[in-house]
């Protein structure tokens, strides 16, 4: 997912241990969007690329042109980064080739056909194909704030709109725009192991099948959303991160602030091979402010805690939510849970 202000990594581990990783990382540039790579560590894309070596925590930099947001692997096994009109294709020792955009990219992915897919502003979404040939189009509707490939599809969420645009890979055309039922600042789509996705918005989440209706809601809602191995479905947004396991809703006890009161945003989840949960964070909401005797909070950082601190220490959410939405977020879990076990 894209991020625009400086963050610090979180990293809250569901299982497993630590290793030979520190309790903290810290960074001297701002960081932006994570991503499993295909060598199973852990990427980082911001002002560089970094590699996070997760059995010794050493990190590797490799420049870039200029700032980047969004990360994907493609199916090369190269890195694709949104760079805001461009994208770069960076290899993992580091070899950056750019393609430009006419539009802002806010988001991109891998899609069915093998391809690489943007979406971004006025519309605006594309394809790159592994050769290089970059092939635009446009939906003339709102900008899109999100791109996920499912069934044979690109699904790409609305940026300050309600609806969800379904697009056939093979000739770029809309096969539907998928109406939700309220508008929000952002739509975020993910895949649902069932089928379809799930588009969600800092509150609330709809999951919509692969016959283009809605078929259940969420009660809770992010900047970023993710199942885990386990079927437990971790969150991040602002001024919380937290994860629900089909009974209960764990956050971190709050409330979560700077030392000069600022509220942190959470964004951008992952879940590592051996099931561990990255988050990424922003140090507040705001701008940065110095506050007698603290100092302005600006240095980006990996921080490591494990599932069981934040079940035995969990908080009440930023929010209440509603018996029905947890059931109904229940009911969603319980199912992802039926399919796995197939």
């Amino acid at each position: 997912m894209k991020t625009r202000v400086p963050v610090l990594l979180l990293l809250i581990f569901a299982a497993g241990t630590l290793g030979a990783l520190p309790a903290e990382i810290a960074f001297t540039e701002p960081l932006t969007d994570i991503v499993i790579g295909p060598d199973g560590n852990l990427w980082t894309s911001g002002q560089a690329l970094y590699r996070v070596d997760l059995s010794t925590g050493a990190l590797t930099r490799f420049a870039l042109p200029s700032g980047a947001g969004s990360i994907v692997v493609g199916p090369d096994g190269n890195f694709w980064l949104a760079g805001f009109s461009k994208v770069f294709k960076v290899t993992t020792s580091g070899v950056v080739t750019t393609y430009l955009l006419s539009e802002y990219v806010y988001d991109l992915t891998a899609g069915p056909d093998g391809n690489i897919w943007v979406a971004g502003f006025g519309g605006f979404y594309g394809r790159i194909t592994m050769s290089g040939s970059v092939t635009e189009y446009t939906s003339g509707t709102d900008s899109f704030d999100s791109i996920v490939g499912a069934n044979g599809s690109l699904w790409l969420g609305s940026f300050r709109g309600d609806s969800v645009l379904r697009v056939d890979p093979v000739s770029g055309n809309a096969i539907a725009a998928i109406p939700l039922p309220v508008a929000a600042s952002s739509w975020i789509v993910i895949a649902h192991p069932q089928g379809g996705v799930i588009a969600f918005s800092p509150r609330s989440g709809y999951w919509i099948g692969a016959d283009n209706t809605i078929h259940g809601t969420l009660g809770v809602g992010g900047e970023a959303l993710e199942f885990d191995t386990n079927g437990r479905l971790w969150f991040a947004r602002i001024g919380v991160f937290g994860v629900f396991d089909g009974t209960r809703l764990f956050v971190p006890p709050g409330p979560m602030k700077t030392p000069c009161g600022e509220t942190p945003r959470f964004r951008s989840v992952a879940v590592l091979p051996d099931g561990n949960v990255v988050f990424v964070r922003t140090a507040y909401v705001g701008g940065c402010v110095v506050c007698d005797p603290h100092p302005c909070i600006d240095s980006d950082a990996l921080v490591f805690t494990n599932f069981a601190q934040l079940s035995a220490q969990a908080g009440v959410p930023d929010a209440p939510i509603s018996p029905a939405a947890l059931a109904a977020l229940a009911i969603l879990l319980l199912t992802v849970a039926v399919i796995r076990l197939r």
